[in-house]
């Protein structure tokens, strides 16, 4: 009776055992494609014009324009 028992248990630990391994490999990949993401942001982060640039580029293409006496669409 208490082989049995003890045999049980045994089995049931292999089995969380496993199921260890298998999160522990899913969150292996998900810190990969995390770390993915985190490069692409930066990426884009340094790539992005933030708008008190893009303003400052359009008053001075504004500016520009009034100087020679061109019309701008805007």
């Amino acid at each position: 009776m208490i082989n049995a028992a003890y045999n049980a248990v045994t089995k049931d630990i292999g089995v969380v055992k496993q199921d260890m391994a298998e999160v522990k490999q899913r969150l292996d990949h998900l810190d990969a494609r995390m770390g993915r993401i985190e490069a692409d942001v930066h990426a884009l982060r340094a790539e992005m014009v933030h708008r008190q640039e893009f303003q400052d580029a359009l008053d001075r293409v504004k500016y520009i324009e009034k100087k020679f006496g061109i019309e701008s669409g805007v």
